[in-house]
């Protein structure tokens, strides 16, 4: 019965994703529900302004700050989002198609001679959580990843032990705990990597 009910569930999702139209080849239009509506599209360097303080404020929501040298990396990242992210990478945002409002992004930073690409950046705002936003936030980021560097690219990611709801998405993709080290060595954090196929 349980199966049943998941089955018709993940049928639904993928007719009404199949119904979203696509307004081009890197901008879609995407609904959730009746009253939810938005556009998902590459960021560009006019939105940098905005993108910077909602990253922001979601780290501050999860105390992501544990002292001033984490603090002072974790800002200097966000920083490089001009050279580091929009030149030569992918970053995505969300925003609400009536207001523009910023709801959620999304990045990766490939390393195609490795087959690796890094998940960063990957953020939704309070409101929209539990909603299955996030959950297609993440698919069409893997399906861009795979699309642009390989079909069987590795994803990494570095994760605060905080994010708690965005673990359990992980995990629910498949991404599996590992000894990933990157420059940032906090306490609060853990890496994990997801081997697509």
């Amino acid at each position: 019965m349980e199966e049943d009910k998941r089955k018709r569930k993940a049928e639904d999702e993928q007719e009404r994703e199949n119904k979203e139209r696509k307004i081009s080849d890197d901008l879609q239009e995407w609904s959730f529900g009746d009253d939810l509506h938005f556009i998902f599209r590459p960021a560009t360097e006019n939105d940098i302004q905005s993108i910077i303080p909602f990253i922001v404020e979601v780290l501050l929501e999860y105390k992501i700050f544990p002292d001033r040298d984490h603090a002072r990396d974790t800002l200097s990242d966000i920083r490089k989002l001009k050279r580091e992210y929009l030149e030569s990478n992918i970053f995505m945002i969300l925003e609400t198609k009536s207001t523009k409002e910023l709801a959620g992004t999304i990045a990766f930073i490939g390393k195609p001679k490795k087959n690796i690409a890094e998940l960063k950046r990957f953020y939704l705002a309070k409101k929209y959580r539990g909603k299955g936003i996030g959950k297609r936030i993440l698919k069409e980021g893997l399906q861009m990843c795979k699309d642009k560097w390989s079909p069987q690219v590795k994803i990494l990611l570095q994760v605060s032990k905080a994010h708690t709801e965005a673990i359990g998405l992980y995990k629910a993709f498949g991404f599996k705990e590992n000894s990933f080290k990157t420059s940032v060595k906090a306490a609060s954090e853990f890496f994990m990597n997801l081997q697509t196929i």
